[in-house]
């Protein structure tokens, strides 16, 4: 097993120490930013396992088979898997909203190594989020993400180029769980800022992280 599929298994087990603890009353506590996708914490255990809610004891147990599926379908698969970014970044997602409806939000810190998984996946689609934050005509920047391996995407009017303008007029520099937070919108720009997760200067990027998303998972 690799480091980020250990990191999403750390995920699963999160989503699932929390539900077992859960009362009666915190299952309809609603979660972050609802309104797209599932709306409390009864909901989000449903989208999460696939079954339909059928009481507690019904959706802790389904929690735990879901975490076993994942475990084996994601058997032999290495870094840079779709499926397996996809999942990361669902479960980075996923946790911090159960977390934070439950007032203590994980720190995805703790899960580095899933969170870098989802950035890398992310990554691919950034500059079709640039050119929809800022326009074809302004979609210039340099986005670095600290994912230990120096990685860095540069955009020049929507298209991805070679080369590393460490100059760059307008430039971003965040961390893994960051991206993923803001890019979901359950994080402000500030407030990662704030933190030390991100930075920025220039126009673009300005745009970029107030206006960037991802559909909500």
């Amino acid at each position: 097993m690799d480091d980020a599929t250990r990191a999403l298994m750390g995920l699963w087990d999160v989503a699932g120490e929390n539900v077992r603890g859960l009362g009666d009353e915190d299952w309809a506590r609603p979660l972050p930013g609802a309104g797209v996708g599932p709306a409390d914490v009864a909901e989000l255990a449903v989208h999460l396992t696939g079954v339909h809610y059928a009481g507690p004891e019904t959706l802790r147990e389904a929690v735990a088979a879901a975490r076993h599926r994942a475990e084996t379908q994601l058997a032999g698969r290495t870094s840079g898997d779709p499926v397996l970014g996809a999942q990361c970044l669902d479960m980075c997602l996923h946790v911090h909203d159960l977390t934070a409806a439950l007032g203590a939000p994980a720190d995805l810190r703790d899960h580095e190594a899933a969170a870098r998984e989802a950035c890398r996946l992310v990554l691919r689609v950034l500059p079709r989020l640039l050119v929809a934050a800022v326009g074809a005509d302004d979609a210039t920047l340099r986005v670095a993400v600290r994912l230990g391996d120096d990685r860095a995407v540069h955009v020049d009017h929507g298209t991805v180029v070679p080369g590393r303008p460490e100059d760059a007029a307008d430039a971003v520099e965040i961390d893994p769980g960051g991206l993923l937070l803001l890019l979901a919108g359950r994080r402000d720009a500030e407030s990662l800022r704030d933190a030390g997760a991100l930075s920025w200067t220039g126009p673009a990027a300005e745009a970029f992280v107030h206006r960037a998303r991802l559909v909500a998972a």
